[in-house]
């Protein structure tokens, strides 16, 4: 039936619809074949309590009932027209009542009159002249009628016989002719309007959810049926106004919300989405699809499941509502943040959700300032931890609720003993009452923070001194939340300064004795004093020289910054420090660490400056030295790899046996050591000859039959490893084969140095003595190419060679 014209026109308003056949209902009553069923579709909806819908009666009235209203009339008619015709047509034309013979049949416009009640002459389709004239019927009160019209027509040749009677009295027939019309369409109007209003009754009744009372009497009921629609549309009225207040209010709170709007058709997944819902992600109306399923394709991944459980868990009853704040994926590639939140506001029977509603509203700005001041949280506590000061976080009752490492160190406490003790505890009592009133007037709003020395009682029992500052951090209103306090050991600076109150005489004493060089400058760093000491290491002659010069000029450009800075610093109350080159007065090269702090007046503030430089030109020189014995200690070990691999390579002899050949290796491996050992005593710098040639032969144990003859000579350490392994060949061989083979042999090693222009010429002698015949030898060791090994070329300016 939803296809119907009835139906669809009833579920909005009440209806009423034009005549037409209706074959089908004809067939199933059974009627004849030549029968024709006219039918009257009348309809309107049905509303429950809170005024909603539910349905729509329909009723099909039979025009039969109309027939007794044609033959009303026209008996009406014929007393004083005889022969008039009355006909009633439909909206477009169709007559509905009147000649059988013209029944559902359309009538042209040219055959119709004015529909103004005013007669005429028209010629009909079948040829005759009718003068005609017609009305339209109208509604009653509040119904706007069928659309139907009452058509009044006289054959013209009754109408004007006798003619001269018709030309007296055709004004007078017009007059009354269409008087009677309009008295007759009113007649009509009346008779029609009884069923619709038992009809709109029934409706009435129905959605009020009572019975249905049929009424008794004609004009009963059109009173009855009268006052029923009255009262209830005062009560639409009412309704109505109630809710557009409501829909007002909310609309206005909407809007200063900037919410956006969603209403989910849970059992088909259709939604609607309000302007402000798609503004918010730069859609307009029609770009997005009103279904759950295009809200979810929008969902972040990593949201989408918590988000989907809140839901589920609301429509299950578990939560009173429903809120989640998750992304989505906004039409200009980005992601938003939105807080949603909805509730459920119709289920079924059977208590499962039909519709669902609620809102949506932009958070991205605020979750921006959230990950903003988390990073700042963030940034603020790494700072806390590892900041080169102590810091601590202290009550509004002066007890500690957090504090970092160096607090700690400063103090001397772990932090779960410092933590819920108060300031009071751990500070000298000397100075807990300046310490406090200064509190007070931070907490008054008389000063904004304060700073302040102070004394500190260590856990060990140590005073020392430190530098306080403190600031008061207040909450979002504006009150008083916890101090934040942070502290700098000043314990040496401080024992300098008690040094300078003591006495000027034991001051420059213990400032004489010092190695380092001490200097006294004003604030603007001129120099004032230096120690003697320190001219000395500065190599400065008088001090009347550098008096009143700037301390900056003296050192060399590179560290003018740093010297600018630690003043800057020093001058602020800050205790600076920094390493830096500057040569002496007579340019010697060294290196100084410097510190510079402030000297304190009585009433705290800084009136001079203390500099004091420490020589550690040696530490940089022996870090110097260290990286150059790394670098060299790299070089020679990859030497002493190739050299071994050498070694290894030429010790194998054909027909030799394993053992063999493993006391040959480790033979020239321990000469390879000894000598190492040499080099190493010496640092690497070189060796000595003699004391390399004794080392090398006493392993041979040769005692009175060796005699060692030469001048002192320095070898390079290049040089030393293969002039030791040469003469461990030549003595192993004396040993297997020459004069140290027979007990009365004897062997005598000189050696001498010649200048050879831009060379210098060591000439070994090797002699051996009472040692067995010589003979050829009858293949080649490997002793003369392990004696070439690492000797060819120049090292170090020098130049060696072998003869044989």
């Amino acid at each position: 039936m939803s296809d119907r014209s009835w139906f669809a026109e009833g579920f909005k308003t009440p209806y009423a619809g034009d005549v037409h056949e209706g074959r089908l209902l004809a067939e199933a009553r059974g009627g004849q074949r030549n029968e024709v069923l006219r039918l009257l579709d009348l309809a309107a909806p049905v509303r429950d309590a809170a005024g909603q819908t539910v349905g729509v009666l329909g009723v099909h009235f039979s025009s039969k009932w109309a027939s007794t209203v044609e033959e009303s009339l026209r008996s009406s008619l014929q007393a004083e027209l005889a022969g008039a015709e009355v006909l009633i047509l439909s909206r477009d034309g169709t007559v509905l009542l009147g000649p059988p013979s013209e029944m559902g049949k359309p009538l042209a416009g040219s055959v119709l009159p004015p529909a103004n009640g005013a007669a005429q002459s028209i010629l009909s389709q079948d040829g005759r002249t009718f003068l005609s004239a017609m009305l339209p019927t109208r509604g009653y009160r509040s119904f706007h009628g069928l659309g139907w019209s009452v058509l009044v027509r006289l054959d013209e040749s009754v109408a004007l016989a006798p003619a001269a009677d018709l030309r007296r009295d055709v004004l007078a027939r017009g007059i009354p002719l269409s008087l009677v019309a309009a008295v007759l369409t009113f007649m009509l109007a009346d008779i029609l309007k009884r069923p619709l209003d038992q009809f709109r009754s029934a409706t009435a009744a129905l959605g009020r959810g009572e019975a249905v009372i049929r009424p008794s009497g004609l004009f009963d009921e059109l009173r009855q049926i009268g006052d029923a629609l009255d009262a209830a549309s005062a009560n639409l009225r009412e309704r109505e106004a109630r809710l557009n207040a409501e829909k007002s209010r909310l609309a206005f709170a909407l809007e200063g919300a900037n919410d956006g709007i969603w209403d989910w058709d849970i059992v088909s997944g259709n939604v609607w989405f309000s302007q402000r819902w798609l503004d918010m992600l730069g859609y307009r109306s029609g770009e997005l699809k009103e279904h759950f399923s295009s809200w979810e394709r929008l969902v972040h991944p990593e949201d989408k499941d918590a988000v989907l459980a809140a839901l589920d868990e609301h429509r299950r009853g578990v939560s009173p509502f429903y809120q989640a704040e998750h992304r989505l994926w906004h039409k200009e590639r980005r992601w938003i943040w939105v807080l949603t939140r909805g509730k459920i506001v119709e289920r079924d029977s059977s208590d499962r959700p039909l519709r669902a509603v609620g809102t949506h509203t932009d958070i991205t700005d605020r979750k921006g300032v959230e990950e903003a001041l988390a990073a700042s949280e963030a940034r603020f506590r790494t700072l806390f931890e590892r900041a080169p000061i102590g810091i601590a976080d202290v009550t509004l009752g002066c007890r500690f609720s957090a504090v970092n490492d160096q607090f700690c160190g400063i103090v001397g406490y772990d932090r779960s003993e410092l933590i819920g003790k108060t300031f009071q505890e751990i500070t000298h009592p000397d100075d807990v009452a300046a310490d406090t009133a200064q509190v007070r007037d931070l907490l008054a709003g008389r000063i904004p923070h304060y700073d302040l020395e102070k004394r500190y009682i260590r856990k060990d029992g140590r005073i020392i001194w430190a530098y306080l500052a403190v600031s008061l951090v207040r909450n979002e209103q504006g009150r008083p939340s916890y101090f934040l306090s942070s502290i700098k050991d000043c314990t040496a600076r401080k024992e300098v300064e008690h040094l300078l109150q003591v006495g000027e005489s034991f001051t420059r004493s213990v400032v004489e004795s010092s190695a380092d060089c001490i200097k006294v400058l004003d604030l603007e760093g001129r120099i004032q004093f230096i120690n003697g000491l320190g001219l000395c290491a500065m190599e400065i002659a008088e001090f009347d020289t550098v008096r009143g010069e700037f301390w900056a000029e003296f050192w060399p450009e590179a560290a003018r910054s740093d010297i600018d800075r630690a003043i800057a610093g020093a001058r602020s109350g800050s205790r600076e420090r920094f390493v830096a080159f500057c040569p002496t007065m007579k340019g010697t090269p060294k290196w100084w660490d410097v510190c510079v702090t402030p000297v304190l007046s009585a009433d705290g503030r800084p009136e001079r400056l203390l500099a004091i430089s420490r020589e550690i030109t040696g530490l940089k020189q022996a870090e110097e030295r260290l990286h150059l014995m790394m670098g060299e200690l790299n070089h020679r070990v990859k030497n002493l790899f190739a050299t071994v691999q050498a070694i290894m390579r030429l010790s194998g002899r054909a027909g030799d046996d394993v053992s063999a050949y493993k006391a040959r290796i480790l033979a020239r491996l321990t000469t390879l050591a000894r000598t190492n050992e040499i080099l190493f005593r010496a640092s690497w710098n070189g060796a000595n000859l003699p004391e390399l040639l004794t080392a090398e032969l006493e392993a041979f144990s040769l005692d009175e039959r060796l005699a060692l003859g030469g001048p002192s000579v320095a070898l390079q350490a290049a040089q030393a490893v293969p002039i030791s392994l040469i003469i461990h060949e030549l003595a192993t061989n004396a040993v297997k084969h020459g004069a140290l083979s027979v007990p009365e042999g004897t062997l005598a090693l000189a050696w001498r140095v010649e200048e050879c222009g831009l060379f210098r010429r060591l000439v070994l002698t090797w002699t051996e003595r009472n040692g067995p015949p010589v003979t050829p030898p009858e293949r080649r060791g490997s002793a003369p190419a392990s004696s070439k090994m690492g000797w060819h070329g120049n090292s170090g300016g020098g130049r060696a060679g072998l003869s044989t």
